[in-house]
């Protein structure tokens, strides 16, 4: 059995939904939750580190947190972690969140960020969160659709080596600076060092914490900081339905002593995916596809629907024969 992957939690006392992030990941079976202080974080006793809605002026012990990514662990950031006035600058340079300065105005109390706020009693001014022309393949985009939520969002840019993932199209729809006319980006993954960060900008409202597909962003986001999806599968396993335990058996094969990325649609693949699309992504962005022959397999026409959409994109394609003949 795998060891389970250690993630510590150091969340603001005035986050909009505490103690959700950690049933949630909890429930995943692959993470044992740990709950942190600023004081003492603990990062020598954990894999992942979740910085959850950290609001500023709060300091962060931005060299040990640096220290431990380029490490090579993983760091999630939610909202206000990756908001561009924290005054955790060097974590915000080092994670390649950018300032956008024309949504800024200067008041006597000095520059104030203008936001674009749909609450969830507006139901008629929901933001659209639309995935990042290009990376709609990114293995922790599977099962994220493009969907509505009532939101905050503040105008930042990324750096040039964060791959954007997600950005929120506010258009006319409600009252707001123009910088919100274009899109924001609100989700990327960067390396940092050895190590790798993954920022969602979103989190402003309780009911964020609800939406079907914000809780599998961010369940998708701390399974890649883990090395459990990569930005692109080694191998995609076709098997029949009926042929599950045995699938299973060789992802754990692959990936326990081989170090493979496998996608497996069983273990994928959620209720609710649009599966027809998210098999066709998945199969786009992988290395080698494996099929698993078998008298069931040999009659399923999701199986030979796979394969053969393997073959036409120039996949290669190894058949491993169980209970039939070559």
């Amino acid at each position: 059995m795998a060891a389970r992957i250690g993630v510590r939690i150091i969340e603001d006392d005035r986050h909009p939904a505490p103690g959700v992030l950690a049933r949630q990941l909890g429930q995943l079976g692959s993470f044992e939750m740990q709950l942190a202080s600023l004081d003492s974080p603990g990062l020598d006793e954990t894999d992942i580190l979740v910085l959850n809605n950290v609001a500023p002026p709060t300091h962060l012990p931005e060299t040990e947190i640096l220290r431990f990514a380029e490490s090579g662990k993983g760091v999630l950031c939610i909202h206000d972690s990756v908001f561009p006035g924290s005054v955790n600058t060097r974590l915000l340079e080092a994670f390649g969140v950018r300032h956008a300065w024309d949504s800024y105005s200067v008041t006597d109390q000095g520059p104030i960020m203008a936001l674009a706020n749909a609450a969830p009693g507006q139901p008629l001014q929901r933001i659209t969160v639309r995935r990042a022309l290009g990376n709609e393949s990114h293995s922790v985009l599977t099962g994220i659709t493009d969907f509505e939520i009532a939101e905050e969002v503040w105008a930042q840019n990324f750096a040039p080596d964060v791959t954007c993932l997600l950005y929120a199209d506010v258009g006319d729809r409600l009252p707001c600076h123009p910088r919100f006319r274009q899109p924001i980006p609100i989700c990327g993954c960067v390396g940092v060092g050895a190590g790798k960060a993954f920022l969602f900008s979103l989190g402003h409202y309780a009911e964020t914490y609800s939406d079907l597909n914000v809780v599998r962003l961010l369940s998708n986001g701390a399974k890649w900081l883990a090395g459990l999806l990569s930005d692109n599968w080694d191998l995609f396993l076709s098997y029949s339905s009926q042929d599950q335990q045995y699938a299973q058996s060789l992802a754990a094969i692959a990936h326990d002593d081989f170090g493979l990325s496998v996608f497996l649609a069983a273990k994928d693949l959620e209720s609710g995916d649009e599966w027809s699309e998210t098999l066709r992504k998945s199969l786009i962005v992988s290395r080698e596809v494996c099929v698993l022959m078998t008298p069931h397999s040999l009659h399923s026409e999701w199986v030979t629907t796979e394969w053969g959409a393997a073959w036409i994109l120039r996949k290669r394609i190894t058949p491993l024969l169980l209970r039939c003949d070559i």
